[in-house]
């Protein structure tokens, strides 16, 4: 079986794959999993205002209010807590 490109890169560097899309990223994993996704937050912001997402987006929202039922984060904090959940719920699976 020939290597490809992609397979000759990861032998040599650490390859991530640049987007939020689980469908993208479930395309490319077939084989190996990549090291790292995207933290970008134009793309972040683009995945969690996709209507498709938006159980997702009101999960991650619930959990941390939740944690946070005695209301001492401030609010850029909850802010990105809720991120970081939405992100890694959106994720799970490729774990």
């Amino acid at each position: 079986m020939t290597d490809t490109l992609l397979s000759q890169i990861r032998g040599l560097v650490t390859v991530d794959i640049d987007a939020m899309d689980p469908e993208v990223a479930a395309r490319h994993t077939k084989e190996t999993k990549f090291c790292d996704m995207t933290s970008n937050q134009a793309i972040v912001y683009s995945q969690a205002l996709r209507p498709e997402r938006a159980h997702l987006l009101r999960a991650a929202v619930d959990a941390v209010m939740k944690d946070n039922e005695q209301g001492h984060s401030d609010e850029e904090k909850v802010v990105q807590d809720i991120l970081d959940v939405f992100v890694r719920t959106q994720f799970t699976f490729l774990v």
